[in-house]
């Protein structure tokens, strides 16, 4: 393969994507190939698979059938990488989500939340973590609140300590399950930027 075609090989993708819950079967054969920089909107009722669907691309959800693949490997049901498939492990550190209840760590800091990926995951020095961190603190705006707890913060704060945790990470895919549902409407614009 040659460097340009490289570079156009999708950074994700769904294959034949397939998820049931007991009977009842929600993915049915999806397909989806993003490249990278590409934007993509999932647009559907309540209870149409999309989460779910986010939620297999990422693997936090295990597809009934189908394949999940990162940078054109197979993405595997073990933590890491084995032959040829690309682990969760792996799949994780380089595919961010923002989860539509935030899922912040409760007995740590806003900072902490923030910094905790990358110091334990990527192995960065607190010091530069904390520094990235408070750079995307202050760009969604909740800077002064890096020593407060989760349940001292709104649903609009905690979401964006989310996205900035996801964004910490540094990750080449970012999916976000309903990202500016607990937000102001004032503060959309502004998070979207943010993210974009």
């Amino acid at each position: 393969m040659t460097q340009n075609s490289h570079a156009k090989a999708p950074i994700i993708e769904a294959q034949a994507l397939r998820k049931s819950y007991g009977a009842h079967e929600v993915l049915k054969g999806l397909d989806l190939s993003l490249e990278r920089g590409e934007v993509v909107a999932l647009i559907g009722p309540s209870g149409s698979g999309k989460s779910t669907f986010i939620r297999c691309l990422n693997m936090m959800e295990i597809p009934t059938g189908g394949t999940i693949r990162f940078r054109d490997k197979a993405v595997g049901q073990a933590f890491r990488d084995k032959g040829d498939r690309i682990g969760i492990g792996t799949l994780r550190r380089h595919v961010g989500m923002v989860f539509q209840h935030f899922n912040l760590f409760p007995h740590k800091t806003v900072l902490q939340n923030v910094t905790e990926g990358p110091i334990v995951v990527c192995q960065r020095p607190r010091r530069e973590a904390e520094e990235r961190a408070m750079d995307l603190l202050a760009q969604v705006g909740l800077a002064e609140k890096h020593a407060a707890y989760p349940n001292h913060l709104s649903g609009g704060q905690k979401q964006r300590v989310a996205i900035a945790r996801a964004l910490a990470m540094e990750p080449e895919v970012l999916l976000l399950d309903e990202v500016t549902s607990a937000l102001d409407p004032e503060l959309v614009g502004e998070v979207l930027a943010v993210i974009r």
